[in-house]
């Protein structure tokens, strides 16, 4: 059990690091997102490359949490770079953490993890892909319910349901109307109709 609790402590003792280090670049006047993105985008990517030179599969998600909705480019950058190096469950939480951040500059590797044979990666891309739902993630997310994976239907269906929703908070009546025209017709899984 102590040998359990070892790497739990050991992430808990980095967290309270990067709190510090938070604590000190405000007080030496950084801008309060540099100070709160930064460390804590870092931590996140050296997760990354311990858990996977330890054979591990997952990764803070207090970090990636905290990464979540705070604005920062760097932080984001970090993010992505951190993808190669990430399997599994610490890769879906990091493609989560990209989709909650609207970071429309991970469109394109999103697209291509969306077709990951790895489906908790593939399923992660897509929901991300939704929650961006920029003309270029909208596309991508139409292109895969043309290819029409049963495997990955359900995520497909709710990027997709997704995006009809910030269409219609758009007030982009047509759109809404042509997705959910497309949803409804017989090429569709029953589920989906």
């Amino acid at each position: 059990a102590r040998r359990q609790a070892q790497p739990l402590v050991q992430e808990f003792a980095g967290g309270i690091l990067v709190l510090a280090f938070n604590w000190l670049l405000n007080v030496a006047g950084v801008s309060e997102t540099q100070a709160y993105t930064l460390p804590w985008a870092a931590y996140v990517t050296y997760l990354g490359y311990r858990h996977r030179h330890e054979g591990q599969d997952t990764i803070n998600g207090f970090a990636c949490l905290a990464l979540g909705t705070r604005p920062s480019t760097k932080a984001s950058a970090l993010l992505r770079e951190s993808l190669p190096s990430l399997r599994g469950a610490a890769r879906a939480q990091v493609i989560d953490t990209l989709g909650d951040r609207r970071d429309i500059a991970s469109v394109i590797l999103l697209t291509h993890l969306a077709r990951d044979p790895d489906l908790t990666t593939a399923e992660a891309a897509i929901t991300a892909l939704g929650k961006i739902a920029d003309r270029p993630a909208r596309n991508a997310i139409a292109g895969l319910r043309k290819e029409g994976n049963p495997a990955l239907a359900h995520a497909v269906l709710d990027a997709s349901l997704r995006v009809a929703e910030k269409l219609a908070a758009a007030g982009d009546r047509k759109a809404v109307a042509a997705l959910y025209d497309e949803l409804s017709q017989p090429a569709q899984p029953l589920f989906v109709r």
